[in-house]
């Protein structure tokens, strides 16, 4: 298993406590005195039984750390003991994992209400070559915190890799959608996740469904099938902030990132970068804000969806895929979406056109394209209305067509193109530069 360790090498030592003078970490609840490279050392405790919390350590973990550990595993279905570490954790507490490598069948762990799970430098992962994992819902979980009818509150994942080790298992059953997962978390209030990495998901690497005020913190997501950190359905007023995603989605056509489906509302992802990910990122959820991020070299469109209200700001864009069909920005709705801002993105470098908006706005809504510099251009179809573009700038033509009303272009810079109409109406062109290449 050497080449596992050494993928995961480069993992650095995320702070799980307040750091106090010298060599003591302070606890809130006790004091745990660390080694020179900042990692808690098991076997200098001054006081573990104060700390309430519960160690796990790997079975090639230092031996100092093993003797000083509550469970100590052997390298064969290491999810026996790190749920017994769990559950000896109980509601409330704290289960920390040593350095080393947990390998784990296909059993999902499962977390309690208001835990606290540190896995500092640990990697957890599916270890059983050749087996076969039925890919159906509810979702299995390397790691799951599930809360059912009461949900689960106050829960904490922290530090460590998680690793699904795609490469050496089978799916079988349901294959339209990717319900094989690092880190589940179902029915949950007030979740943080920060630190982790996910990895080598057969399916996605976080997946957070019918949860509540979720952040999702400092992730990195790598060569995951399906999305790399997705609200799903019914989660709210979440975000993802400060995280990346590489080499995700492709296999199930999945993004980097997704507010969640039409029952997710006001969801955000913020800060975020993916790279040669299917997608970068989705906004189906109402009023999903995607804001400050980079998406480079995405195989589809770099953001798409047809969220409500949803807000696409700041975000720097390079190397959409220069084929028909593939858009920077693609934001097709059914007739109810509505009130989409996309403001002050920069695309540059290839995709068909830069921004698409089509079905959507048929009513006394608006929409508005204000602000960007746009490698394409903008085409507007198949009856949006109340639709303004401002003070944009582009290097192709803006195309409104198909039924498209109540249209206001205003400010714009065009090099080496056009305004083209077909079909709309109530078309307001204002003060359009038109500039020759």
């Amino acid at each position: 298993m050497s080449d596992l360790r050494g993928r995961n090498a480069d993992e650095t030592v995320p702070d799980i406590a307040t750091w106090g003078t010298g060599n003591v970490l302070e606890t809130g609840e006790g004091t745990v005195k660390v080694d020179l490279d900042g990692k808690a050392s098991l076997s200098q405790l001054d006081d573990k039984a104060s700390l309430s919390a519960v160690f796990v350590a790997a079975s090639d973990a230092p031996e100092e750390q093993k003797r000083g550990a509550d469970f100590v595993c052997d390298g064969v279905d290491d999810h026996v003991e790190i749920q017994q570490a769990i559950d000896k954790a109980g509601v409330g507490g704290t289960c920390i994992f040593t350095k080393g490598l947990f390998l784990v069948d296909y059993d999902e762990i499962f977390g309690l209400d208001q835990q606290k799970i540190i896995m500092q430098t640990a990697t957890i992962i599916r270890a059983r070559p050749g087996q076969e994992v039925v890919n159906s819902a509810p979702g299995l979980g390397l790691i799951a915190f599930k809360g059912g009818s009461e949900k689960f509150t106050g829960v904490t994942i922290e530090g460590g890799t998680l690793d699904g080790n795609k490469d050496n298992i089978t799916l079988t059953g349901t294959l339209d959608f990717p319900y094989v997962e690092c880190l589940e978390i179902d029915d949950c209030i007030d979740v943080t996740v920060i630190n982790v990495k996910v990895i080598n998901s057969p399916g996605e690497g976080i997946d957070m469904d019918n949860c509540e005020n979720v952040l999702v913190k400092k992730i990195i997501a790598r060569d995951c099938d399906g999305l790399a950190v997705h609200f799903s359905s019914g989660t709210i007023r979440s975000t993802v902030i400060e995280s990346r995603a590489y080499d995700c989605g492709h296999k199930f056509e999945r993004a980097g990132f997704d507010t969640g489906g039409s029952t997710s509302d006001d969801n955000t992802i913020e800060n975020c970068h993916t790279y040669r990910c299917y997608m970068g990122a989705v906004v189906r959820a109402s009023r999903g804000v995607v804001n400050n991020c980079r998406f480079v070299d995405s195989e589809s469109h770099q953001i798409s969806g047809d969220g409500t209200s949803c807000r696409i700001t700041n975000n720097y864009i390079r190397g959409t895929k220069d084929v028909q069909g593939v858009d920077s920005i693609n934001i097709s709705g059914e007739s109810s979406r509505f009130n989409c801002i996309i403001d002050s993105n920069t695309m540059l470098s290839g995709g068909s056109r830069g921004i698409v908006l089509e079905n959507n706005s048929r009513g006394s809504v608006s929409n508005n394209i204000i602000g960007n510099t746009i490698f394409h251009g903008i085409g507007i179809d198949n009856g949006c209305s109340s639709i303004r573009v401002g003070s944009n700038t582009m290097r192709s033509d803006i195309r409104l067509q198909d039924e498209t009303e109540n249209c206001l272009v205003q400010n714009n810079i065009i090099e080496g193109g056009e305004v083209s109409d077909q079909g709309v109406g109530n078309l307001v062109l204002d003060n359009l530069e038109l500039v020759d290449d």
